[in-house]
């Protein structure tokens, strides 16, 4: 079994905690969804043309036909900060806390179907994609580097340690 591995990079990243509105908190670690939709947009797969759909067939096949395993590279630290929000209602500002991670990297790891595998490998040795990878938001561009296809095998996990999220 082929996998594509690479590692990917930036001065800071946004993987927001969906369950807290009140500010920004953020994650160390992207999620499967936040993963799997760089992937896409990295080959151009569009989430949604449709107003009231989220996600395209193509963005829910993809993600359902991709794996990912992941491992955190760095020592990132949480970087916080305060912004002053105007109210729309009233003539007054309310501050609002929001998180970054600072220098995260980590190296991923996919198994995806045969088209959608081809696609990413490709884009990812010319280092060329439809649109350009972020780690949360578009004020944390990343870098893509050391992209391979490694050998892959299943294991059963007795007693095996790990070092990736998967």
């Amino acid at each position: 079994m082929k996998i594509i591995s690479f590692r990917i990079s930036s001065s800071f990243a946004a993987f927001r905690d969906p369950s807290v509105t009140s500010n920004q908190t953020v994650y160390y670690i992207p999620s499967k969804s936040a993963v799997v939709g760089i992937l896409g947009a990295m080959i151009g797969i569009k989430r949604s043309d449709q107003l009231g759909d989220i996600y395209s067939k193509e963005y829910l096949d993809f993600f359902k036909q991709t794996s990912i395993g992941m491992q955190l590279e760095s020592s990132p630290k949480k970087v916080v900060y305060f912004t002053n929000h105007r109210s729309i209602k009233e003539a007054k500002t309310k501050p609002f806390k929001t998180e970054v991670v600072e220098n995260p990297r980590y190296t991923i790891y996919v198994d995806t179907e045969k088209m959608y595998f081809e696609k990413l490998s490709n884009a990812l040795k010319k280092n060329e994609f439809v649109y350009s990878p972020y780690l949360g938001h578009a004020y944390c561009p990343a870098s893509i580097f050391d992209a391979r296809e490694i050998d892959g095998k299943d294991t059963e996990s007795k007693k095996e340690k790990t070092k990736c999220v998967v």
